[in-house]
């Protein structure tokens, strides 16, 4: 009754109202919710192992044909697990990642299977110059968002998970830290051996690279304002939006032009001297309270938060060296060098796992002492937070790779095919579903048939540009 008799300017601002004033959740809980997809993962990859034909569970790049059975296995053993823990599963996602490990293992070991090990065909894999677990935490990365940015506009999605106003921490406030932190992985700067040419030229090479991005967020920008579609000014501001961000980042980077080996240092200290200039020179007090009388000031979260975005570039540059320059095998490598790759790999891992901890115990004091996590600012506590999150995903591929068979999600493998353009379906299909039905209204069943529907389709377009190799660049 309270949707009919809403027209449609008060239905933006109590939409807007909905998204308004959150406080968020916890790191633990955020910490939990990155492992529904690695426990999944480790589900999907022991099912498969044991039932289908083992010439079929791993598709080259010459084989990309799948029958309707496969790919509904793993959409369904993938996908759908995301979308029950961030929505009616939200307070269950303990329970839920351990019936998954326990349904593992119970399948494994009914099947004749023993202890998990590390066989050699994993350590081959982790020796490739493609890294597996790097694809996989982006596509894992890309999934999650698809599910948060729709399902966040529907009740049946806990307002925990939702955007923070201005402190604290939530599922969505990381999104954008994670997108910086995986593509500094794969950048240019993390890749050994890459040539650096000069600063102009790079920055002008860039200014092209992101030149798509600039204009999809002025496309967007113009869009928004247009439809007079709810929009959360706080965000990112009046004109600036992900991808105009995603952009800047890209640009300043360049600009400073830091080899990778140091990213992390001159990382650490740009953060250090970004928080120095929130604490002490006034620039926090400016980003949260300042009349936006002027361009600058209509679009300073945005414009700031890129100091903190490029440091954990920085930061994320110099990681992606590390994991990307790890030791290599010939095919007809023999036991020792296999063992040897083997610890090596190991050490790596433990490396990953003590770097999350450690960035999360650091976060945690530099939020309780220092300034509350933001992602409006991008402060230390927030970095941290996010670089914490970051390596414990990358662990966590890392492990289930280690110990399982070798097996392709077609959806995760087609969602990282063409990730910023499926993103940007992803955003188009959220703007649709919004524009044609009062969301915040939605009875709980009505709102998982649509998050249903809309990530079918999303899975579906990006596995038909997969199957049929098209690639679009964004």
């Amino acid at each position: 009754v309270q949707c009919l008799k809403m027209n449609d300017l008060a239905y933006k601002v109590a939409h807007e109202q909905f998204v308004s004033d959150l406080g968020g959740s916890d790191i633990f809980e955020i910490s939990l919710l990155f492992s529904v997809l690695p426990a999944s993962t480790l589900f999907h990859r022991v099912l498969l192992s044991s039932f289908w034909p083992s010439h079929e569970l791993e598709l080259d790049a010459s084989a990309r044909r799948i029958g309707i059975l496969r790919w509904a296995l793993d959409f369904g053993l993938l996908v759908v697990p995301v979308l029950l823990a961030f929505t009616v599963l939200a307070d269950h996602v303990a329970s839920l990642v351990l019936a998954m490990l326990a349904a593992a293992a119970a399948l494994h070991f009914t099947r004749g299977g023993g202890v998990l090990g590390i066989s050699a065909g994993a350590v081959h894999r982790l020796a490739a110059s493609r890294k597996p677990f790097v694809s996989e935490c982006r596509a894992a990365m890309l999934l999650s968002t698809f599910v948060a940015i729709l399902a966040v506009d529907f009740p049946v999605f806990p307002r925990r998970f939702a955007k923070c106003e201005t402190f604290g921490i939530s599922l969505m406030d990381v999104g954008v830290g994670m997108f910086v932190l995986a593509n500094a992985l794969t950048s240019k700067p993390a890749r050994a051996g890459a040539s650096r040419p000069p600063r102009l030229q790079l920055v002008l090479a860039t200014l092209k690279s992101v030149a798509p991005l600039l204009l999809i967020g002025v496309v967007r920008m113009l869009t928004v304002k247009a439809a007079d579609y709810q929009e959360h000014v706080s965000e990112y501001g009046v004109h600036w939006n992900f991808f105009v961000t995603l952009a800047a980042v890209a640009l300043l980077v360049a600009a400073l032009d830091v080899p990778a080996r140091w990213g992390a240092v001159v990382g650490a200290l740009l953060l250090l001297g970004y928080q120095y200039a929130l604490s002490r020179l006034g620039v926090a007090e400016y980003i949260e309270h300042a009349p936006r009388t002027t361009l600058f000031s209509q679009n300073r979260e945005g414009l700031y938060s890129c100091l903190g975005y490029a440091a954990l570039f920085l930061i994320g540059a110099q990681l992606g060296q590390w994991l990307l320059s790890g030791p290599t095998l010939t095919p007809e490598a023999n036991a020792n060098a296999v063992r040897k790759v083997s610890r090596e790999w190991r050490r790596r891992l433990l490396v990953l796992v003590l770097g999350a901890l450690l960035a999360f115990v650091l976060g945690h004091y530099a939020d309780l002492f220092l300034q509350r996590y933001s992602r409006r600012m991008v402060n230390v506590s927030y970095a941290l937070a996010v670089l914490g999150l970051h390596l414990q995903a990358t662990a966590l591929q890392v492990a289930v790779g280690l110990c399982t068979p070798p097996v392709t999600n077609v959806v995760l493998e087609a969602v990282n095919h063409n990730g910023l353009a499926v993103f940007l379906l992803a955003n188009i299909c959220t703007g649709l579903v919004n524009l044609s039905m009062r969301t915040i209204f939605s009875p709980d069943s009505v709102a998982l048939a649509v998050l249903l529907a809309y990530l079918l389709v999303v899975a579906f377009v990006a596995t038909v540009l997969w199957r049929f190799r098209i690639t679009l660049k964004i």
